[in-house]
């Protein structure tokens, strides 16, 4: 299943802005790049821990897993649609905002990366943590939100 990893600051988005992008970006990559069912992880960071110019960070990324060989126009076309509308419903400015619709080789180096990083307890700690959060948001029919630092 494709992946769009989502990281965002903390107290940035609230629950609606993050249920209205979710869905945007589900239209959106249904629209322009596939079909198949899109899992969205959003990863909201702490206060304190990402910066931008030396201040607290405003900025989100959103990275997509998208078919290898994926043509250029398509993603050009799917990405500008994308920072319209997320920018509409943020009101971030286009500095804010960093887009990338990554072919899936690319993608499974970077998401298996993560835990590459990790021992093998921080993996299986890393692991119930995600579990544990795809459960509740299944409950609250909510995007999969985690914090990173488990």
């Amino acid at each position: 299943m494709p992946k769009a990893l989502i990281l965002y600051q903390s107290q940035q988005l609230s629950m609606a802005q993050i249920q209205q992008l979710d869905a945007l970006l589900l239209e959106l990559y249904n629209t322009h790049v596939s079909p198949q069912k899109l899992l969205t992880i959003w990863n909201q960071v702490p206060p304190g821990q990402a910066f931008t110019n030396y201040q607290d960070s405003k900025s989100s990324l959103v990275t997509i897993e998208c078919a290898n060989g994926f043509p250029q126009h398509k993603r050009v076309g799917m990405l500008q649609a994308l920072d319209t509308g997320w920018r509409a419903i943020t009101a971030q400015q286009p500095q804010e905002l960093m887009l990338a619709l990554v072919e899936k080789d690319m993608f499974a180096t970077l998401y298996h990366s993560n835990r590459k990083r990790l021992s093998r307890g921080g993996q299986i700690r890393f692991a119930w943590h995600i579990l544990r959060a795809a459960v509740q948001a299944k409950r609250a029919g909510t995007p999969l939100l985690i914090n990173p630092n488990l």
